[in-house]
């Protein structure tokens, strides 16, 4: 009786880790998780890309990037949204992403990492036409619902793309570089000039 009783508490403690393999995050649900992700960006019909969020994001979802803070001047390390709500009508509020390109999907049971190229920010008539990289790591709950969103990307493609008006400093490492130096016309070695 004791036996069983041990046996019975054991596989009781394993079932969680049982359980959790089985849930793990496949190729498929990874997939899955990018496609819903790049239709809310884009959200070409509002009305799909907010259902797909709900879908997607657990209600308490906290999203973290400082990429978007420097832009919005906000202290580093802070969140940018601390829920689904916040998160999914502040995303709808901005434009889309016209044009989204998967670079990669890295994944493991419960996390991935969606690294992605953004082309058309800013619209039309952007003042300059930088594409702008990044790289999205999600946390995923045991439904496959994000509850951690972190996003880091070129903040400085995305500023000049949007109109930012960007200077550099007079002075030190970081300073405007100067005109590169006139190419000098050589000859090919041996050919005499004259």
């Amino acid at each position: 009786m004791q036996l069983t009783t041990i046996l019975t508490s054991s596989l009781l403690l394993l079932l969680p880790a049982v359980v959790s393999a089985w849930s793990c995050l496949s190729d498929a649900d990874a997939q899955d998780i990018v496609d819903k992700s790049i239709i809310f960006l884009q959200h070409r019909n509002i009305t799909q890309a907010r259902e797909v969020a709900t879908e997607l994001f657990s209600p308490d979802i906290v999203q973290y990037g400082d990429s978007i803070n420097i832009l919005r001047a906000d202290p580093l390390g802070t969140p940018v949204y601390e829920n689904a709500t916040a998160y999914i009508e502040g995303t709808l509020a901005a434009p889309g992403i016209p044009n989204i390109t998967t670079i990669a999907i890295i994944h493991d049971c419960n996390s991935l990492v969606f690294f992605w190229q953004f082309e058309g920010i800013g619209g039309p008539n952007a003042p300059v036409k930088n594409r702008v990289r990044g790289m999205t790591y999600q946390q995923m709950d045991d439904n496959n619902k994000v509850i951690q969103h972190d996003v880091e990307f070129n903040s400085y493609a995305w500023a000049e793309n949007t109109g930012f008006q960007i200077s550099y400093p007079e002075t030190g490492t970081y300073a405007q570089p100067e005109e590169p130096p006139a190419k000098v016309r050589r000859s090919p070695r041996g050919a005499r000039m004259g």
